[in-house]
């Protein structure tokens, strides 16, 4: 805990008491954020993943916030272009729904393209694309007040796995709610809930847990065409559900990451700590919104919605986390992403871990006023 001062955290607080459920939730807060949020919220199957998530997400974004390289350049799209430098103009996956103006000055800064040959990867993008938090008047042109692709891991390949999953995630949950909200479409032909008691025993022994406080649950396999195991998790109850979401390659994993979410979801609302859920324009930041519709509620409570074996998911696992970016990276590069661009943003004193951000720009995010290609196509 000694590295708490080095990234503004003032205060760790475990809230499982809160909740009746007895899984581990922690909030971490942090006054200096200039972010949407302050108070940053962990979960886990134990203690320590909870306290470990808490300050890890604390951590990201105070890193994100104070993410200012000293080789970022300065200028407008047309005049850096006509020098000669790599340059990115965004026409899709920016947030706010515009594009980058080629006149407009702004800082660049410069990031790896993962899916690029060797000796191409280089390329220059909007520093509100990488950084976090208001910094200054540029931030209103692009809006960027999520973190999505910001993450950590032991091992900056293993921050990239954390980030890539949690887009994927994020371009699931949006196609979701912008179908089963705002289209008002009947998404079940589209989707699975899993048999419960298909799942693995760790999963099962969670399911126990939940039913036992009077909850129901219902476990949606949200898998994309990319190929990588996106599952949401509902647990509902007279007071409407608590939502999670999960992403990873191990859909065992997933798994876990949606119903710790859920559980996690439970507690806060309890706490009620979250500021920045005022301070969202719901029909942008909607997304916790998708399982209250007609459409959601037809998802999470239907008993004749046909369900799949967990079994039926298709889930790998690999020895070493090199195996799971090369892996994550043939996913999108075979349903035709072709850029993936990522920045380590780790500052001095990330000693023994590493934080990075990730944009992909085609797929979506649960933003609801930048509807990109996939949305359009899941959805017409």
């Amino acid at each position: 805990m000694a590295i708490r001062d080095q990234f503004g955290i003032t205060r760790v607080a475990e809230v499982t008491g809160l909740d009746d459920l007895g899984m581990p939730v922690h909030s971490i807060f942090r006054p200096r954020s200039t972010s949407m949020a302050s108070v940053h919220s962990g979960k886990g199957l134990t203690v320590i993943d909870s306290l470990a998530s808490g300050l890890a997400e604390a951590i990201e974004t105070d890193c994100g916030e104070r993410f200012l390289p000293a080789d970022r350049v300065e200028g407008c799209f047309r005049t850096l272009q006509s020098e000669g430098y790599p340059v990115v103009r965004f026409t899709e996956g920016v947030p706010g729904g515009g594009g980058v103006p080629e006149d407009v000055p702004l800082e660049w800064v410069w990031v790896d393209d993962l899916l690029a040959d060797e000796g191409e990867r280089r390329r220059l993008i909007p520093l509100e694309f990488v950084a976090q938090g208001k910094r200054r008047e540029t931030w209103r042109l692009f809006d960027v007040r999520i973190s999505n692709g910001l993450a950590s891991g032991n091992v900056l390949e293993e921050a990239l796995c954390h980030a890539i999953h949690e887009v994927v995630e994020r371009d699931a949950l949006g196609i979701f709610t912008f179908r089963a909200k705002y289209l008002d479409e009947d998404v079940r032909p589209s989707y699975r809930r899993v048999d419960l008691r298909t799942l693995p025993n760790a999963c099962r022994a969670l399911v126990e847990k939940v039913r036992a406080s009077g909850r129901g649950l219902c476990l949606v396999d949200a898998t994309t065409d990319l190929d990588i195991p996106v599952i949401f998790c509902a647990m509902t109850s007279d007071h409407g559900p608590c939502v999670g979401f999960g992403a990873h390659l191990d859909a065992e994993v997933a798994v876990l990451r949606a119903f710790t979410e859920a559980v996690q979801t439970s507690a806060l609302n309890i706490q009620g700590s979250r500021e920045d859920l005022g301070e969202r324009e719901p029909r942008i930041y909607d997304h916790s919104q998708a399982f209250a519709s007609r459409r959601g509620r037809q998802v999470a409570h239907d008993r004749t919605f046909p369900e799949t074996r967990f079994s039926d998911i298709h889930s790998r696992s690999h020895e070493y986390v090199d195996q799971d970016l090369d892996d994550l990276l043939d996913c999108l590069r075979l349903r035709g992403v072709d850029r993936v661009y990522a920045c380590e943003i780790s500052d001095p004193s990330c000693r023994g871990f590493s934080v990075a951000r990730v944009v992909i720009p085609a797929l979506e995010d649960f933003r609801l006023d930048n509807v990109g290609r996939r949305r359009v196509r899941y959805g017409v």
